[in-house]
């Protein structure tokens, strides 16, 4: 497991390198390669040019086990590297102005402060690397503060429109809500228990926007029970594993992070990222966070 992390982890700074290309010269980096292959973002609020992050599952898997390694004394790796990874992640993710995957990597990052016995340490390392990076880019005119603040954080701020009970604060959730969903739920109206499958029907009504419900229109109510009982085995095991009182509080931090991880992929998979889809890269990602969970709770069940 490390050394599949030791082989992930390098390419969370390539896409940061892409994303400040995409800034500096106006082009996806892809793009010098393979003309036209990656469509230019723009910003819905601001205008300006949006470096949205390729590779977003690798981020979060670096985020997470980062915080899976931070958590066990002897990890193997320098801490200062893991608050790196992690920083990158985050500064990665802020960029992309992607509000729904600023929530949920912010959400990963207080529910480990929460749940970390070295609180205090954490956050003084998370944030001091964090400062060092971002002013590092700033100091060699690499990253323009104009654009954090201004284009990132003009559109990632909106989403604090929803915690105030304002659901239509987000343009794109508005249209999310009164235009894609109505035209989903007729569709699976028409066949609501067994779905449509891989079909032609199923190809022309995926949303990437919807999340949960794409699994109903393929499966129908009856597969998406199935993934929801998956789910609920899982964090069954986590949390009867947390709940041992033979082992360690420091011992259970590993499981509490694999929780807090499976619920950050909740956020997303029921407002509007489909994790469980026939994508090779979900479908691969959510394997590796089940063998993960898996691994750590028969490790600890041995001890």
């Amino acid at each position: 497991m490390l050394k599949f992390a030791l082989l992930v982890f390098p390419f969370v700074f390539f896409i940061l390198f892409t994303q400040i290309y995409f800034i500096v010269t106006g082009n996806e980096l892809i793009n010098m390669f393979n003309p036209e292959f990656r469509w230019i973002a723009i910003n819905s609020i601001t205008g300006a040019l949006r470096p949205i992050m390729g590779g977003v599952l690798i981020l979060l898997f670096s985020l997470v086990f980062s915080l899976l390694l931070l958590s066990k004394e002897n990890n193997g790796l320098p801490n200062i590297y893991l608050y790196l990874v992690m920083c990158v992640s985050f500064l990665s993710v802020f960029l992309s102005a992607t509000r729904l995957w600023f929530v949920i990597f912010s959400f990963v990052f207080i529910g480990y402060v929460l749940v970390s016995k070295k609180k205090f340490s954490s956050i003084l390392g998370i944030a001091s690397i964090f400062l060092v990076v971002v002013s590092t880019l700033i100091y060699f005119g690499v990253l323009p503060l104009d654009f954090l603040i201004e284009s990132s954080w003009g559109r990632l701020h909106r989403v604090l429109g929803i915690f105030k009970g304002d659901i239509y604060a987000i343009d794109t959730a508005r249209n999310r809500l009164l235009n894609q969903l109505p035209l989903s739920i007729g569709v699976i109206k028409q066949s609501p228990f067994v779905g449509y499958g891989f079909s032609y029907i199923t190809m022309s009504h995926y949303d990437n926007d919807l999340g949960f419900v794409n699994t109903i229109l393929i499966f129908g109510i009856i597969g998406f029970s199935l993934l929801l009982f998956l789910l609920v085995r899982i964090f069954t095991v986590l949390i009867f594993a947390i709940k041992n009182e033979v082992l360690y509080d420091s011992d259970k931090i590993p499981l509490k992070v694999l929780t807090i991880a499976w619920i950050s992929v909740l956020i997303g998979y029921f407002t509007t990222w489909d994790f469980f889809t026939m994508s090779f890269d979900k479908v691969f990602f959510v394997s590796i966070l089940i063998a993960f969970s898996e691994f750590y709770v028969n490790d600890l069940s041995r001890c």
